[in-house]
């Protein structure tokens, strides 16, 4: 992972199935999250995904919205960061969805994504 200053540097977040690049870390600028094929995303290329930061709260709170065609409902990604008994808790976020087909769909992905995030801070393999 590299990151930023808070001075407009790049900031990348590398995992073995999706990058996230970030060009510049202000409120309105693009976010983009690059899928790589694999079990759980189908496809034989990259397949990238662009957000733009919707907010930002110091180290506790980061929100984008998906730049998507298929629906007049934005959708808003909130990531919240909370300490607690030495450690910290993240809290995953998302609204937009018309149905409960499309909510289980996704529930299912960040949970993964969470569990990967969990095995990557313990200095364990990825489990997706």
């Amino acid at each position: 992972m590299e990151g930023s200053d808070g001075g407009g540097a790049v900031v990348t977040m590398v995992f073995t199935r999706f990058t996230m690049e970030i060009p510049l870390l202000q409120v309105g600028e693009p976010v983009f999250f690059h899928h790589s094929p694999n079990t759980y995303h189908a496809g034989t290329e990259v397949v990238t995904l662009r957000a733009t930061i919707e907010s930002i709260e110091s180290l506790e709170r980061f929100a984008v919205r998906w730049d998507a065609e298929s629906s007049d409902i934005p959708t808003i990604t909130t990531f919240t960061l909370t300490e607690e008994k030495g450690g910290t808790i993240v809290t995953l976020t998302e609204s937009g969805y018309e149905t409960k087909q499309q909510v289980e769909q996704v529930e299912e992905g960040y949970g993964m994504s969470l569990e990967n995030l969990k095995a990557h801070l313990d200095g364990e393999s990825l489990p997706y």
